[in-house]
């Protein structure tokens, strides 16, 4: 089974918030945002109704499965598309534990998903 994952995004570049599909209906009603929406298009966005102003989003984060495996774990992961596989990931969904975690990615050996 596949898992959805999103991001909210802040104008101001603050620290984004991750969260996957299962906690959508939580995720909408917190932030005052259609899940319907989201779902039917990616993406939503916050606008102050007295400015106009763009104050973020909320968007599907395009991920990629893989094995990630080293001399101390065997992981089953998604990731961002355009992570770093020689760097660090600051958000991966772990399928082992069904949970976000991070990755220090050149401490892995990777081999993509089928």
């Amino acid at each position: 089974m596949e898992t959805n994952i999103y991001k909210i995004w802040s104008a101001d570049n603050s620290k984004p918030v991750y969260f996957v599909g299962d906690q959508l209906e939580e995720y909408a009603e917190r932030y005052e945002f259609d899940a319907k929406e989201l779902i039917a298009t990616g993406g939503v966005e916050f606008v102050c109704d007295f400015s106009g102003e763009l104050l973020g989003g909320v968007v599907f984060v395009n991920w990629v499965r893989y094995y990630a495996d080293s001399l101390e774990h065997s992981l089953d992961v998604s990731i961002p598309a355009n992570s770093d596989l020689d760097g660090f990931i600051p958000v991966a969904w772990c399928h082992n534990e069904n949970e976000l975690i991070h990755i220090n990615a050149n401490a892995f050996d990777w081999e993509a998903a089928q």
